[in-house]
C-alpha cells in the first residue's frame, strides 16, 4: 500500500468533505510498517472501528478469516499488556502464533493501538464464525473490563456457542461445587464441560427453561433432562461423567435465583445468586441446612446457610477462600445450639414459674 493512494481512497470511500476530514486527522499517523503489511481495504475498515473509540468506549476487536483466523484488537488509550492478551486467547481455546503491533497517533493527539493476531482454533469442532462472532467480541470485553473472569469456561464461547452470561450459570455453580467438599478441580470442571459441549448448552437451556417466567410447558424441563441423561451414556470417562451429572443435580436442586433480574438501567446484575434445597445437594457435609444462597460474583463470593425457615443472619469476611461454607456451617451450628439451649431454658422456667404458684 503506498501512502499516496490513501487520499483518494478515503475521498472514494467516504466523501469528499468526510474523506478530506480524515486525511488531514490521519495523514502522518500510521507508521511505515502499517503501511507494508496492510491493504488498503483493511486501512478503510480500521478507521470506521477507530472513528468510533473515545475514552468511555476504549476497546474493540474485530475478528475474521483470511488465511488464517486473526483477531485485530483496537485500544484507545492506556494499553492492555501483551501478557494479559494472550491468557485471554488461551482460555478461550485460541493459540497465537504471531501478532503485529501498530501504533496510530491522530492530529488530535489520541493514541490508537492495533494488536494483529493470527491464532489458531485448538479444537477439531470447527465454529460457525458468523454465529459466533457476536458472542466472541462480547466476552472478550467483557473478560478485558473484569466483568467475567479470565478461565477455561470461556472455552464455551466458540465451543458450545454459549453467551458471557450463560456461560455465568455454569462458573458459579462450578465455585458452589468447589465449596461443598466436591473432589474435583476448577480445572477438571472446566475441562469436562469443555470436552462434551452438547450437554454444557443443554445444562444452560435446562436452568433457563426451569427459571424462566416466559418458559414453556413444564414437561419441556423433562424432555432436556432425558437428552441430558442420553448424551451421558456416551460419555467414556467415569470422573466427566460424575461431573457433567453434579451439575444437573444441582440445578434440580435450585429453588430459586436472581439470573433473570434486572438493574434500573435494564441491565443484568453484576453477581449471580442460587438458592439451594440443601437436603437435595448431594454429598453435603453434615449437619444439613434447611436452605443455603450461594452468590457469585468475579468480585466475591459468599454463602448463606439457614437452619430454619426463620434464622439469625449476618455478614462475616472469611479468609478461608477455598473452603469458606466450613466456617460457615460451623458458625450455623454454633447457632443451632444455642437456640437449642436458650429454648430449653425458657421452658423450664415456665414449669418452675407454674409449679411455685401451685
Amino acid at each position: 500500500m503506498m501512502k499516496s493512494q490513501v487520499e483518494s481512497t478515503l475521498l472514494k470511500e467516504f466523501g469528499k468533505k468526510e474523506g478530506a476530514r480524515l486525511w488531514d486527522q490521519y495523514r502522518d499517523s500510521f507508521s511505515t510498517n502499517y503501511y507494508e503489511e496492510c491493504t488498503l481495504t483493511q486501512l478503510v475498515d480500521d478507521l470506521i472501528r477507530i472513528e468510533k473509540l473515545s475514552e468511555k468506549n476504549s476497546l474493540d476487536i474485530l475478528i475474521y478469516q483470511t488465511d488464517t483466523l486473526r483477531l485485530r484488537v483496537y485500544q484507545f488509550g492506556k494499553l492492555i499488556p501483551l501478557s494479559d492478551l494472550l491468557p485471554i486467547l488461551e482460555n478461550m481455546n485460541l493459540r497465537t502464533l504471531e501478532e503485529h503491533p501498530y501504533q496510530i497517533t491522530p492530529k488530535n493527539n489520541a493514541m490508537i493501538n492495533i494488536n494483529d493476531f493470527s491464532v489458531v482454533y485448538q479444537n477439531p469442532n470447527l465454529f460457525d464464525l458468523k454465529k459466533v462472532k457476536d458472542l466472541f467480541d462480547d466476552a472478550f470485553k467483557q473478560i478485558c473490563n473484569g466483568s467475567i473472569e479470565n478461565d477455561g469456561f470461556n472455552k464455551l464461547v466458540l465451543g458450545a456457542e454459549l453467551t458471557a452470561r450463560e456461560i455465568i450459570i455454569l462458573r458459579a455453580y462450578a465455585k458452589y461445587l468447589r465449596q461443598t467438599g466436591f473432589i474435583f478441580s476448577q480445572s477438571s470442571i472446566e475441562e469436562a464441560l469443555a470436552a462434551h459441549v452438547d450437554i454444557a448448552r443443554l445444562l444452560v437451556n435446562f436452568f433457563i427453561v426451569k427459571f424462566s417466567l416466559q418458559r414453556k410447558k413444564s414437561e419441556s424441563i423433562d424432555v432436556i433432562e432425558t437428552t441430558i441423561l442420553k448424551l451421558l451414556e456416551s460419555v467414556t470417562s467415569l470422573d466427566e461423567d460424575r461431573i457433567l451429572r453434579r451439575f444437573l443435580l444441582l440445578m434440580k436442586a435450585t429453588l430459586r435465583t436472581n439470573y433473570f433480574q434486572l438493574i434500573s438501567d435494564h441491565q443484568s446484575k453484576s453477581y449471580l445468586s442460587f438458592k439451594f434445597l440443601s437436603s437435595a445437594v448431594p454429598e453435603l457435609p453434615l449437619p444439613h441446612p434447611l436452605y443455603e444462597i450461594s452468590v457469585y460474583s468475579p468480585q466475591f463470593e459468599g454463602i448463606h446457610l439457614r437452619h430454619a425457615k426463620v434464622a439469625r443472619g449476618g455478614i462475616r469476611w472469611s479468609d478461608r477462600r477455598e473452603d469458606f461454607r466450613t466456617e460457615i456451617l460451623s458458625l450455623m451450628k454454633a447457632q443451632v445450639v444455642k437456640k437449642f439451649y436458650y429454648c430449653s431454658f425458657r421452658r423450664e422456667r415456665r414449669f418452675c414459674f407454674k409449679k411455685c404458684n401451685e
